[in-house]
């Protein structure tokens, strides 16, 4: 467990007030020799990262490690010193690493000393960079590292149970993915410490200002599109884009999915890189984190009419496993939408696109406030048909355009044409005929719930409408959610007006 203090809160200290650049923790074990060049993985990744950071940022900088202490070693007062005089925290996570007592001491260190330094973020980037050497469990890393995106320098086979690190690939094309996740490291150092340099009003010098590029949502993928992804990350990057998640993604599916909705609020276009292998599946669902991800962003696609998406199929896709086999053939012949696009293109040819698709959404107008085109959702029970029907006929005469939820299909056909209409319909009436209370509150609860479905606009207008039959319960009832309206046969115009009123006025929150 990590106890860290509460340091008052104070000024973010400047980079030429700390003695340190980077200080790079690690477990010595990860350094031991290993090959026929006996090769010592950490002095290897200091080397390069120490040339690559200074190159970038244009400046000497002090990168240090500590090269003799072991395991059994008391922790000095001077090394405590030393990390609390440290701009970056670069920490090599390994299976080993999750079991040493000295890195976390080094951990807890840094971040305790980092809150009387400005802290450990510096505006949406942290101080601290999670190098992940192997695979390890996210559930079992330190707090602080736990929300981190990671820099992965192994891959999986095929088989998706073995790990190969890339400085171990036979290929000597594959060993340069090593010194590419270097220079992703090291950029992204660089530009925080230029952060930390620049002035307040200033972005910093060696890189295109954020303010230039706009904010896009790349998916997290599977392990055979990571490379790909990365590629598509530095390329957008370096032309000032922000890229999100800036954070590894909960692994908890209700969490994840609060998490994607939000970063896709944010966003103005969101990319899809979909291969062969379907993906790892977060707790609590039987589809995948890619998969989720899709779903998600084609909701906003919908609902945002500012909002483009892009699902990028790689050609040649190769064999694909039987749950991504499934979810390609569905975006195949899915209706996607005119800002929906599914693409099969070789990489380069799509990075293209994605970078024609940024220009175009940037010159885009603002959308009119109104499309002259109100849509009001009918949510009934089977049973209510007749009543929904009854409603539809006067709202449609008004010029209303009018859905309803699904008269056929599967439980999950069901259940996503619903929350698309709640999604993207302007006003919502629950019928309260044949149905229970406790299912008239669930749908008040999906009113809340939207916006987790992708819902970005307040509803206009929400309504309960009481209809046959009418009982004692019925009579008291009322709801501080919704208006309640009454009728019997043939008033449905006259009881609809001060629904229609409130829905030609200002919105209310849902």
């Amino acid at each position: 467990m990590w106890e860290i203090s509460k340091p008052p809160q104070v000024v973010s200290q400047p980079l030429s007030e700390f003695e340190d650049a980077i200080f790079i923790s690690y477990t010595h074990v990860d350094n031991q020799p290993f090959g026929p060049d006996e090769q010592r993985w950490i002095t290897h990744l200091h080397r390069h990262l120490s040339s690559r950071v200074q190159q970038l940022f244009g400046e000497p900088l002090t990168i240090f490690r500590d090269e003799k202490l072991q395991g059994n070693d008391v922790f000095p007062e001077a090394l405590l010193d030393r990390l609390s005089k440290v701009a970056v925290l670069v920490t090599v996570c390994s299976p080993r690493y999750l079991h040493s007592v000295w890195c976390q001491r080094e951990l807890d260190a840094f971040v305790n000393s980092a809150g009387f330094s400005g802290g450990v973020d510096i505006g949406t980037k942290s101080r601290l960079f999670k190098v992940l050497k192997t695979p390890v469990p996210l559930d079992q890393l330190p707090d602080p590292l736990v929300p981190l995106l990671g820099y992965e320098f192994y891959e999986y086979l095929a088989d998706e149970n073995h790990v190969r690190e890339f400085l171990l690939n036979p290929d000597p094309e594959q060993r340069w993915k090593f010194y590419a996740r270097v220079d992703d490291l090291a950029q992204d150092i660089a530009r925080l410490l230029e952060e930390m340099v620049a002035p307040e009003d200033g972005p910093a010098s060696w890189s295109v200002a954020p303010a230039e590029g706009g904010v896009v949502y790349l998916a997290e993928v599977a392990s055979d599109m990571a490379e790909h992804r990365n590629s598509l990350k530095r390329e957008l990057e370096r032309r000032g884009h922000h890229i999100l998640p800036d954070r590894q993604l909960p692994l908890m599916v209700e969490e994840m999915t609060t998490s994607v909705t939000d970063a896709l609020s944010r966003s103005q276009l969101s990319i899809h890189p979909l291969g062969s292998r379907y993906g790892a599946r977060p707790e609590g669902t039987s589809r995948s984190m890619p998969h989720i991800q899709l779903d998600l962003g084609s909701r906003q696609a919908v609902g945002n009419k500012t909002f483009h998406q892009l699902i990028w199929l790689d050609d040649p896709l190769g064999d694909p496993e039987m749950a991504q086999a499934t979810l390609l053939d569905e975006l195949e012949s899915a209706d996607a939408g005119n800002r929906v696009e599914v693409i099969r293109s070789p990489p380069e040819a799509f990075k293209a696109h994605v970078l024609f698709t940024l220009g175009q959404v940037a010159q885009q107008p603002s959308p009119p406030e109104s499309t002259g085109e109100t849509r009001i959702y009918v949510v009934h029970e089977q049973e209510d048909r007749p009543s929904a029907a009854s409603l539809q006929a006067v709202l449609e005469a008004r010029g209303y355009v009018v859905m309803l939820p699904l008269g056929h299909g599967s439980e999950t056909e069901i259940r996503e044409v619903h929350e698309m209409s709640m999604v993207v319909c302007d006003a919502v009436i629950i019928v309260y005929g044949s149905a229970t209370e406790h299912w008239v509150r669930m749908k008040l609860f999906d009113l809340v719930k939207a916006r987790g479905w992708g819902r970005t606009a307040p509803y206009r207008a929400k309504a309960v409408w009481l209809a046959a039959p009418h009982t004692s319960q019925k009579q008291t009832y009322t709801t501080a959610e919704a208006q309640v309206l009454e009728a019997g046969p043939g008033t449905e115009s006259t009881i609809l007006e001060p629904f229609l009123a409130r829905l030609g006025s200002t919105a209310t929150e849902p």
